[in-house]
């Protein structure tokens, strides 16, 4: 599941930097397939807690990986979200922070993502410097700048700070996994 979720970021990203939406049918698909292992895994965790004796400590860690499936799949939720925006934007203007933002995220992501599959602690997916928040300003302001300069083009920059929201949705979903990871390790 991680692999699909971090595949589903990667297209948004390429999409992004690339100012094109040709990815939509395959993050629509990796999102299906996020849903379909989600209710699988819940199903088998559900049915592992009902049939064994499980100790505390085992429990939490199985809800901890379930706590963990279920933000991959609203991940690939939101990618798909993303994908399509892109449906709706008629002119890709130069937005490099919603770039710079989306290939922050992809890194924090890919982090999440070994951290999940390594229990590498030495990685993290903690926005220490702050550039979430310096990614996001400076969206918004830039957003103001040009709808104040050209009213034209309010739907599109409204469509850029949407996706800029959703992608700092997804650096909160890889920020819980994380969390969960270091409560039950």
């Amino acid at each position: 599941m991680g692999q699909a979720g971090l595949s589903a970021v990667n297209l948004v990203i390429e999409d992004l930097e690339a100012k094109r939406n040709s990815s939509s049918q395959m993050i629509a698909n990796i999102e299906k397939e996020l849903d379909e292992n989600q209710k699988s895994l819940d199903y088998y965790c559900f049915d592992l807690l009902n049939k064994y004796k499980v100790s505390n400590e085992q429990g939490k860690k199985i809800f901890g990986f379930m706590k963990n499936a279920e933000s991959l799949e609203r991940i690939g939720d939101i990618c798909l979200g993303i994908s399509n925006k892109f449906h709706n934007i008629k002119t890709y203007s130069e937005f490099e922070e919603l770039i710079n933002l989306g290939q922050y995220i992809k890194i924090i992501m890919t982090n999440s993502i070994i951290f999940l599959k390594e229990n590498n602690i030495n990685l993290t997916v903690k926005d220490d410097k702050g550039m979430i928040k310096k990614y996001s300003d400076d969206i918004n302001l830039k957003s103001i700048e040009k709808m104040k300069s050209d009213k034209s083009s309010i739907p599109d920059i409204l469509f850029y700070v949407t996706i800029s929201k959703y992608l700092i949705k997804i650096y909160k979903l890889c920020l819980s996994m994380y969390e969960n990871i270091n409560y039950y390790i």
